[in-house]
């Protein structure tokens, strides 16, 4: 028996979904800004470091919500990161955010060996 093998196509080409990124980056670009504006703002106050909160709902055709965080996320620590920020994300089910810090090393450890040596000196 001869079946037409073009009848269903074939498994391997149905996990290659084309999803089109172009929602995501606009989901992205959209927080960057946000976190922009947040960091000058914080600077020109005289901070070092900042927590944004992050959206926790994001509705991207094509992708499911993990999907959508996974890749948004990603992409917005590895821009603050190519551009020498420490950053730490928390993600939980009512409030996600990210932890930005832009002092530099020598200024944190300076600022630890200071209060180590206000403690030891402590009455």
């Amino acid at each position: 028996m001869n079946v037409n093998k073009d009848a269903i196509p074939d498994a391997n080409s149905l996990k290659k979904r084309d999803k089109s990124y172009s929602e995501l980056v606009k989901e992205a670009n959209t927080i960057l800004s946000y976190i922009n504006d947040q960091i000058l703002i914080a600077h020109s106050g005289g901070k070092q470091q900042m927590v944004v909160q992050l959206p926790n709902l994001l509705k991207v055709d094509g992708f499911s919500n993990r999907e959508s965080q996974l890749f948004v996320y990603s992409s917005i620590l590895k821009l603050l990161e190519e551009k020498h920020y420490r950053v730490r994300i928390k993600i939980d089910q009512k409030v996600s955010s990210i932890i930005i810090v832009w002092s530099c090393e020598s200024e944190v450890l300076e600022l630890m060996n200071l209060e180590e040596y206000l403690k030891a000196r402590y009455v």
